[in-house]
């Protein structure tokens, strides 16, 4: 079965998606104020961008590559122009009118003309978290959280089930704990056993006879 609805030939993921739509519900945005000096008053609204759009944004960041005819040196020599480049391209999608989302607050033409590359990393990070705000996936940040993490998963019926439910980033801090921890039990077990070998082996202290 393809999961279509046999009314509408709408899967049931696409009605709820229209449901939410037609109920005012669609894309949740945050508005804030423009980053820096530069633009005092001016507000700018921001939505997490959708699969698809992800793609033609890194699809369009490529294709704006090619149209500078870049050789493969300058590639080698300035890495960063692809993820600059990226960045513009995600915000020309995700920047909105606060007073109608549906309008894009800026093209790609016009952010890499008028931005500040601080003023592009600002507006880049906001909109990271804005997104990881509205993420599923749980994080871990600070080295308590992880230990709590640790702690918590030694009791966890089924690990699985409760690791999934984690950023990745969140799972590397968490595997490198746990190897530091390991390091640390192997090197005490190993400090232990030396010493508990040079204690059966050391000679008595009775005086020799003269």
């Amino acid at each position: 079965m393809s999961g279509a609805d046999d009314a509408g030939g709408l899967s049931p993921f696409e009605k709820l998606l229209g449901d939410r739509q037609r109920a005012g519900t669609g894309r949740a945005l945050r508005v804030l104020d423009f980053p820096g000096d530069r633009f005092p008053g001016v507000a700018v609204g921001l939505w997490c961008l959708m699969h698809a759009e992800t793609v033609a944004a890194r699809l369009d960041a490529i294709r704006h590559q090619e149209s500078l005819k870049l050789t493969e040196t300058h590639l080698i020599q300035l890495p960063a122009l692809a993820d600059e480049e990226i960045k513009i391209q995600v915000l020309a999608r995700a920047l909105r009118y606060p007073e109608n989302p549906e309008r894009p607050f800026a093209s790609p033409q016009a952010l890499r003309a008028g931005l500040e590359p601080d003023e592009r990393e600002a507006l880049f990070n906001l909109y990271l978290e804005w997104q990881h705000e509205r993420s599923p996936l749980k994080r871990v940040r600070s080295a308590e959280e992880v230990d709590a993490l640790v702690e918590a998963l030694g009791k966890a019926s089924d690990l699985t089930t409760s690791l999934s439910s984690y950023d990745t980033q969140s799972l590397t801090r968490l595997v490198r704990s746990l190897v530091a921890r390991c390091s640390t039990l192997t090197r005490e077990r190993s400090s232990s056993s030396w010493s508990a070998s040079a204690t059966s082996t050391s000679p008595s202290d009775t005086t020799p006879p003269g």
